[in-house]
This record gives structure tokens, C-alpha cells and sequence, in this order.
């Protein structure tokens, strides 16, 4: 159960489909003034004494202060701040550069008339003293390009993309989702999707999984589904297989390349994490194929803990409750799903005889018919005889085993049973018992 609720905890983050191309800010992240202020015994409830410092420049509390006051929407240190930073970026001292980004965060927050200017002119300081060898300035020029991308400014794609192909040393992880967020302009964005998509061969890892997620933002672009399809199959490192097998989930509800990406990964004795981690993935999806997966998993692993594993897993099975909103179903969709289910496991052997089919298709049937109407009374009757005739025959079908007497023609299996009673369960857990207005 432990696993399961892990999941969950992640899909809460993660399982909200991204709207395509749609511009999402960039976090710019920075220390916190009014601790750093209180941590060197500065009283941050006395507005005045902070301006006091913000005014002694040569402080080096002063660009904390300017931070603590942009913080709190004091707008008149605007001014001010961009004397500071064209006095930084005039200033040969190596030392000058360290209070640059407090500064330019403080007219970020501000958002000051300056703010696009001074940042422009700060990019190209910073990328010129790089090619003088006086200071990298790697999290600097990201922190930049950050707050210019946020701000709207799509100008400086050509050092976006310059960096991206730059040295190590010379390159800030935090490239890529910069390199995506220039997609929110409708002139870049074929080329932004090209720069992103083609990271997912990048020789290093972290650029490949910072590509996956950011692909997931291009979710309408017609090739985002295959390229993720292919990289949840057959890229070399497990952490990035797994980051595309979560976007083939959360946006497309790939199911079944999910399932055959975690079964891949599972039969392989090189990553116990992602063996565990693939096992309760395919616990996820609620079809009957997931169980199967898993039991075509147990047949191909050796005798050991992790055939044991899995074969725990299956016999303590249940298909997943939808408990999540974006995964939440209606009444009706949830009815059209247990009916597919049926037919799922009738294919897979799991449920016996056409007319005990017929019987639950036509009680199912009734049970939509009535819950078009609004009538949620007897919709659950419906369900509900349905779910008593499959337990009725399983019933049945478990006391047959244990006399070891032949199955009959009309039978229901332990995997059938565990996807029919549980999905019809979840149905009747959400239906009234009283009559509603139509869903």
C-alpha cells in the first residue's frame, strides 16, 4: 500500500497534463533577505533602518536590503538599484560581480522600467568577461537569461542556443527549461521544438531527462508521443526512461507503451530500484493487461526475491482507484470502462460462458440507460447486481479448485474477479442512493 500511496504523491505534482506551449515562469531562485538580514542581527520589522543600509552601498548587506525592500514592492529603490548595477557592470573588480545577480533580482521583483535594459546589458558583460577569461559566471548568465525569458524577452535565442552546445564548465544544467521557454514566441517555436527534441540523444543524461520533461510542454506537437514512445524503450540510462514512461502516463495515458517499457525494465537484473519502481508502475493503470504484465514479468525472472516479489504483488493485487482529479472519470465513462474490462478479461481467459457475458453486458447496459436519465437509484441497483453475480461465480469457480473438480463453462477467475468486483465497487462507492440530477 506504501508503494502505491508514493506514486500518488508523485502523480499529485506531475499528472496534470501541461498545457501545450502555453508560457510558464521560470522560478528564479534567490537566497532569503530577512534571514540572511536577522542571521547579522538586523531588525527586518524596521523598515528605515533597512533603507539606511540599502543606502550604504559598500555594505555588503546592502544588496540583501535592496532584496528585502523589492520583496515588500518598494518601488521608489528602483532608481537607485540600476545605478548600482551600471556602476557593477562598469567595474573591473572581480569582487563587484558577486552582488550583480541580488541586484538585478530586486528589479526582476520590482519589475522596474529599467529591468529589460539593465539585464540585456548585464548578459553581455557577463558573456564578455567569459571570453576574457576574467569570470564564468555560469549560475549568473543562467539567472539572466532566466529573468528574461519571464519577462518576455525572446531576443537572445542565438546565446540560448550557444550555451547549450558550450562546454561543461561553461554550462548551467537550468539550460534546457530556458531553452523551452522560448517557445512561448510563436517566431521560435519551430526551432525551439527542434533544439529540445534533438537533446534527447545528448550524450549526457541529465540533459536527456531535463529534455524529456520539457518535451512533455510540446504534448500537440505530432511527433512529442513517438519520440517519448522511444525514448521509454531504449534509452541506455534508466532515470530517463522512467521520466518519459511518467509523461506517456500523466499527458497521453499511453498505457500500453507504459507497460511495455516497465516490463522492460523490469525483467532486467541491473537496476533493482527501477525494478521496483517498474512494478508499481504498471500497478497504476487500470487495465487487465496490467496484471498480466505482471504475471508474464514473474515468468521470466529466475527463482529469487525478485520473482518473489512480484508474485507477492500479484496476489495481493487490486486494480488502482481513480483518486485523483485529473483521473477522476464520470459515472458514465467509468461504466463504459468496466464494460471494456469485462471484455478484456473474457479475451484473456479470466471470465467464462457468452451468456454469463450477455448477462453482465445487458446489466451494465441498463445501468448506463438509467444514469442518463439521472436516475442514480436504480443505476446502482444495476451495478450492484451486476458486482453480486461475479462474486456469485467466483464463488463458485474457488470452491470447484478446492474439490479439484472441473471448471465449469461459466467461471470467473481470481484476475478476472479482482478488475470486475473492484471497478464495479468503485462505481457504486461514488453513486447516491438517492435520485440526483444527470451527470
Amino acid at each position: 500500500m506504501l508503494k502505491i500511496i508514493l506514486v500518488l504523491l508523485a502523480l499529485v505534482v506531475i499528472v496534470s497534463p501541461p498545457q501545450d506551449l502555453v508560457a510558464q515562469e521560470i522560478p528564479v531562485i534567490f537566497v532569503n533577505p530577512g534571514e540572511e538580514l536577522a542571521a547579522n542581527g538586523i531588525d527586518t520589522t524596521d523598515i528605515s533602518s533597512i533603507r539606511a543600509l540599502f543606502d550604504r552601498s559598500a555594505s555588503p548587506m546592502s544588496p540583501y536590503a535592496a532584496l528585502f525592500l523589492a520583496q515588500g514592492g518598494y518601488v521608489d529603490i528602483g532608481a537607485k538599484i540600476g545605478e548600482r548595477v551600471a556602476q557593477i557592470l562598469g567595474s573591473e573588480s572581480p569582487f563587484a560581480i558577486l552582488s550583480l545577480p541580488s541586484y538585478l533580482t530586486a528589479l526582476y521583483l520590482l519589475r522596474d522600467v529599467q529591468t529589460i535594459p539593465l539585464l540585456q546589458t548585464s548578459l553581455d558583460t557577463l558573456l564578455a568577461r567569459r571570453e576574457r577569461g576574467v569570470h564564468r559566471g555560469v549560475t549568473e548568465i543562467n539567472d539572466v537569461l532566466t529573468m528574461m525569458v519571464n519577462l518576455g524577452d525572446y531576443s537572445r535565442f542565438s546565446v540560448v542556443k550557444d550555451l547549450l552546445r558550450a562546454p561543461d564548465q561553461f554550462r548551467h544544467p537550468g539550460i534546457v527549461r530556458i531553452v523551452a521557454a522560448y517557445a512561448s514566441s510563436q517566431e521560435l517555436r519551430p526551432l525551439v521544438y527542434a533544439e529540445v527534441k534533438g537533446l534527447l540523444t545528448h550524450p549526457d543524461k541529465v540533459f536527456r531527462f531535463s529534455a524529456v520533461r520539457e518535451l512533455g510542454k510540446f504534448k500537440n506537437h505530432p511527433e512529442t508521443q513517438g519520440a517519448l514512445r522511444q525514448v521509454a524503450l531504449s534509452d541506455r540510462d534508466y532515470t530517463v526512461r522512467e521520466e518519459a514512461i511518467v509523461s506517456l502516463f500523466a499527458i497521453y495515458r499511453d498505457f500500453d507503451y507504459v507497460l511495455r517499457a516497465c516490463e522492460d525494465i523490469a525483467v532486467d537484473p541491473s537496476d533493482s530500484v527501477s525494478f521496483r519502481w517498474s512494478v508499481n508502475w504498471i500497478q497504476y493503470v487500470n487495465l487487465p493487461n496490467a496484471l498480466m504484465t505482471l504475471m508474464r514479468i514473474r515468468e521470466k525472472l529466475p527463482e529469487g526475491y525478485r520473482r518473489e516479489y512480484v508474485s507477492r504483488e500479484i496476489e495481493s493485487y487490486e486494480p488502482p482507484r481513480p483518486l485523483l482529479a485529473s483521473q477522476e472519470l464520470t459515472l458514465a465513462a467509468s461504466l463504459d470502462s468496466l464494460i471494456s474490462q469485462k471484455h478484456q478479461t473474457f479475451a484473456l481467459g479470466w471470465l467464462g460462458d457468452k451468456n454469463f457475458v450477455k448477462e453482465l453486458d445487458d446489466g451494465l447496459e441498463n445501468a448506463r440507460k438509467h444514469l442518463a436519465k439521472g436516475d442514480s437509484v436504480n443505476t446502482y441497483k444495476e451495478v450492484q447486481k451486476v458486482q453480486e453475480k461475479i462474486q456469485k461465480e467466483y464463488d463458485r469457480t474457488q470452491e470447484n479448485e478446492k474439490k479439484n473438480k472441473p471448471r465449469d463453462k461459466r467461471f470467473v477467475t481470481t484476475e478476472g474477479y479482482k478488475f470486475l468486483y473492484f471497478n464495479a465497487k468503485y462505481i457504486l462507492d461514488r453513486l447516491p442512493g438517492e435520485k440526483t440530477k444527470k451527470k
